[in-house]
């Protein structure tokens, strides 16, 4: 095989002029330069996205970090009042028992103290209350007692002194 000699190869091709040849690269150039640029751009924001991201991460932490905080105050200042508020209906609960005690054992003094009703057979004896002698075989429950709706019966105290618990 031969091959064809260079003045053949000179003459098929034209040649560019100077103006061309420097369009031809300003052409070249642009588009390289404009490939750069688009690279350029898609690594700047990817580069943006990473930081971008990683910020959010930050930011993030930095939010649960203070949200525990708070949460952790939050149930520290609960705790101290829910204490206060039990030790407040403690105290006055303990009040209101001691309350209801003095009630109940004044409602019991008072029910020991009063006389008892008169039964129908003894209405027409006299109300003030027997003294058992020793010899006596009677209760002391069974002694007939003065009647409240008795005329003769004396008004019972509401409270008696010298008696305390």
């Amino acid at each position: 095989m031969k091959k064809p000699a260079p003045s053949v190869k000179a003459e098929k091709k034209t040649k560019r002029t100077p103006a061309e040849k420097t369009q031809q690269k300003s052409e070249k150039a642009a588009s390289k330069a404009s490939a750069d640029l688009k690279d350029d751009r898609a690594d700047k924001k990817a580069s943006q996205k990473k930081s971008l991201r990683s910020a959010a991460k930050q930011l993030q932490k930095e939010l649960d970090g203070r949200m525990n905080e708070v949460v952790a105050r939050i149930r520290k200042e609960t705790k101290a009042k829910l204490k206060e508020v039990v030790k407040e209906a403690t105290r006055r609960l303990d009040g209101d028992t001691e309350r209801m005690f003095e009630q109940a054992l004044h409602t019991i003094i008072q029910h020991y103290d009063a006389p008892a009703p008169a039964d129908e057979a003894t209405a027409g004896a006299p109300a003030a209350p027997k003294k058992e002698s020793k010899g006596s075989k009677t209760p002391k429950a069974s002694a007939p007692r003065k009647s409240p709706a008795s005329p003769t019966a004396a008004p019972v105290p509401a409270r008696r002194a010298g008696r305390s618990s």
